[in-house]
This record gives structure tokens, sequence and C-alpha cells, in this order.
């Protein structure tokens, strides 16, 4: 039925309200899929950090609101 994108958060890299606007107008209306927002596991020499609870929830109400499930 759908197609299903994991998404890794990334704290300051790809957690953005613009960037969630972008996944919506990439899919909208063109692909039947969800998006599994994975909060990312950091590791000391990778230099990035797990996106905060917060913005992953803000994140996905953005998508949620276009219809998309997530």
């Amino acid at each position: 039925d759908f197609i299903t994108f994991e998404y890794c958060m990334l704290d300051g890299v790809n957690d953005s309200d613009e960037q969630a606007a972008a996944l919506v107008r990439l899919v909208e209306h063109r692909l039947p899929c969800k998006f599994n927002l994975i909060p990312f596991n950091p590791f000391p020499a990778s230099g990035l950090k797990r996106s905060p609870r917060e913005r992953v929830a803000a994140f996905a109400r953005i998508l949620q609101e276009a219809g998309i499930v997530t």
C-alpha cells in the first residue's frame, strides 16, 4: 500500500520545518508513502546529534497535517 521511507533525524542537519515542508512537496499527490522518523543514535566519531524529541514531534506534525502517514 505504501512505500516506507526511513528518515534519520539529525539535529540541525535535516530536521527543520522547511525540510519537512520540502518532503511534503516532494511526495504529495505523487507517491503513496509513509515516513518512519528515526532518532539518530550518536557515536563519538560522527560529530552528529539526535534531534530533540520536541523537534521530531514538530517535524512529524507538519507531515501529518499534509496527510502523510508518519
